[in-house]
């Protein structure tokens, strides 16, 4: 069930439902796509109706079979100035028309992309794990790019197909009616065999966008990690893994071509058919005296004029089955139901002493273990440790504290407040985060660094960068706090990544602290220096650390011991290095390695 307020309330998008949206989008522009379709009526009525009448009086003229009126030159004089006025008159128009389509599918299209991209950044922690940031970029690009072109079909080839051809009928009836009745005919079968072919090709369609999407992800995801391709000596390996995924949509378009092909020769055929009738009925009426020269101008012209148009029809009924199915991945992912809401009327957040409160938490991932009634109290700026073996539950617990994943039971509460009933904004701009793995934007480092605070002075960037003590290496870099880090940071070493996410902590300076292994990829040097700072970072805030590193969190006030998701034991360094248990064995098994290296 789609949520409240979605423009689609199907699970599957379909056609309809891409056209319903987009429309959406365009309502708010209805009097320019008003003034479009104005503009591209007058066009064709110009074009087909003016136009070859013009030409058919200019022929008779020419021959005889119409008066010259004030004689043969100025009667050719007056058709051939009204000719020209009518052209001027038809180019005007239609640049008035692309001019205004100019501007309407420019703004639709930066709105479609900017609200993509806002619910694509609703999305829970989940969702990104889940998905392949290659195939989301795709389905964006997509999504307005298939607005432009459906847009383009429907406003002006389309609408002026429909114009066109009623406008060419009408002309023909008033001349010659067994033509148009041979003409109309003529049209409904090619209608009829373009959408048997359309019918043909919308599986076809729907699976090639599925394999570009798959085929972008692939992309995407090489060059995430082409450092371990390069290690792995895999190049040649993900190149003809691309390949394969390439030739699946060589394979699917090939489909879709051959089909258009016999189309365009069964179209050409009948186009040869109708022609043949065309002169069979002009020869026998101009034989008996019932037609002009300048009839047969004006039947000429208006079956090539059809004849362009159903070939057009064709190729908009193509476009607009391949742009839907095109779009249709991208309007799924604005339709997207969100995993993690704020409540109706939520309040933001307001910590006054920092106290946290896991009552009873119940919380797993599909088809694993979990926390099971965990509840845990920390006090007002009390500084605590999760230890614990890998896949205990540690990092999780500070997941759902940051509400990065909604509770199955329980509740957490922040000095009184139940974290699910303020606004998530709120909730992370009061938390400062320095994880295991900090990954940085392809920006300056300036930018990195106050990220979490934007609008912050230099002064204040440069200060948190000294406390985080990496101050130094940034200032022997060629553009110093300009510097790009390159993509997710991989122009820094692993040490002065965290030391850049430990400065944007220090200057987001919330109430509430989590480091996640922050010391994990320094060296024993940087880890001494940033230690300090993150000492002063942690005075006066509630903070939670977790690190394997026991010698990192000797000074908490206290340390809790995790176990299969439970809570085993707790206390302080001194208190649990004296009890048997886990948190010994763990500190034994540290300090022997540390002894062992030192011998």
């Amino acid at each position: 069930m789609a949520e409240k307020g979605s423009l689609v309330s199907k699970k599957t998008v379909t056609g309809r439902d891409v056209l319903r949206v987009f429309w959406a989008f365009s309502r708010p522009y209805k009097w320019y796509v008003a003034s479009i379709l104005f503009c591209n009526t007058l066009n064709e009525v110009l074009s087909t109706a003016v136009i070859p009448l013009s030409f058919k009086y200019f022929t008779d003229i020419m021959t005889g079979a119409s008066p010259a009126i004030g004689g043969l030159m100025h009667a050719l004089f007056i058709v051939l100035l009204f000719i020209a006025g009518v052209r001027t008159l038809g180019l005007l128009v239609n640049r008035v028309a692309l001019e205004l389509t100019n501007y309407f599918e420019a703004r639709v299209m930066a709105s479609l992309e900017s609200t993509a991209l806002e619910r694509v950044l609703d999305m829970s922690y989940r969702y990104f794990a889940d998905t392949f940031a290659g195939a989301l970029v795709k389905k964006i690009d997509r999504l307005s790019a298939s607005f432009e072109v459906l847009a383009d079909l429907v406003m002006s080839d389309g609408w002026s197909l429909v114009i066109g051809s009623v406008t060419i009928m009408l002309v023909l009836l008033k001349v010659e009616p067994s033509i148009a009745a041979l003409m109309l005919v003529w049209s409904v079968a090619m209608t009829w065999m373009n959408a048997w072919i359309v019918r043909r090709r919308k599986s076809v369609d729907a699976v090639r966008a599925a394999l570009d999407s798959e085929s972008g992800a692939s992309v995407s995801d090489v060059f995430s990690n082409a450092t371990n391709v390069k290690l792995f000596a895999a190049e040649r390996r993900e190149l003809r893994s691309f390949k394969g995924l390439t030739r699946k949509v060589y394979d699917a378009t090939k489909r879709v071509w051959r089909l258009t092909n016999q189309a365009d020769m069964f179209r050409g055929a009948l186009f040869v058919l109708l022609e043949l009738c065309v002169l069979s009925i002009f020869v026998n009426k101009f034989t008996r005296g019932e037609a002009t020269i300048g009839d047969f101008v004006l039947f000429q012209t208006a079956i090539a004029q059809l004849n362009t148009r159903v070939s057009q029809f064709g190729r908009i009924i193509r476009m607009t089955t391949s742009s839907t199915a095109n779009a249709k991945e991208g309007v799924e992912l604005l339709e997207s139901p969100q995993e993690i809401v704020d409540v109706p009327a939520a309040k933001d957040l307001k910590v006054r002493d920092g106290r946290i409160s896991f009552q009873f938490v119940g919380f797993s991932y599909a088809g694993q273990a979990g926390l099971r009634n965990f509840s845990l109290e920390i006090e007002p700026g009390e500084k605590i440790a999760l230890v614990g073996p890998s896949g205990a539950g540690k990092s999780t617990i500070t997941k759902l504290l940051l509400r990065l994943y909604d509770l199955r039971s329980g509740k957490i509460v922040v000095d009184g407040q139940d974290i699910s009933h303020v606004t998530q904004d709120s909730l992370r701009r009061a938390i400062s985060l320095v994880p295991q793995e900090p990954i940085l934007f392809h920006r300056s480092l300036k930018e990195n660094i106050a990220y979490g605070k934007p609008g912050a002075s230099m002064k204040e960037i440069i200060e948190a960068a000294k406390k985080a003590r990496c101050h130094d290496f940034i200032s022997k870099l060629p553009k110093g706090y300009d510097s790009e880090v390159g993509e997710r940071g991989v122009k820094l070493s692993g040490g002065e990544r965290q030391r850049v996410a430990i400065a944007r902590a220090i200057l987001k300076n919330s109430p509430i602290l989590v480091l996640d292994e922050a010391t994990s990829s320094l060296d024993s040097q940087s880890e001494a220096l940033v230690q300090a700072a993150v000492r002063e970072l942690m005075r006066g805030k509630t903070v939670i650390v977790i690190a394997h590193r026991l010698s990192t969190i000797m000074q908490m006030d206290r340390i809790v011991v995790i176990e299969n998701w439970k809570i085993t034991d707790m206390g302080t360094h001194d208190a649990l290095l004296n009890k048997v248990g886990t948190y010994q064995r763990l500190w034994e098994i540290q300090a022997g390695g540390f002894a062992k290296h030192a011998e």
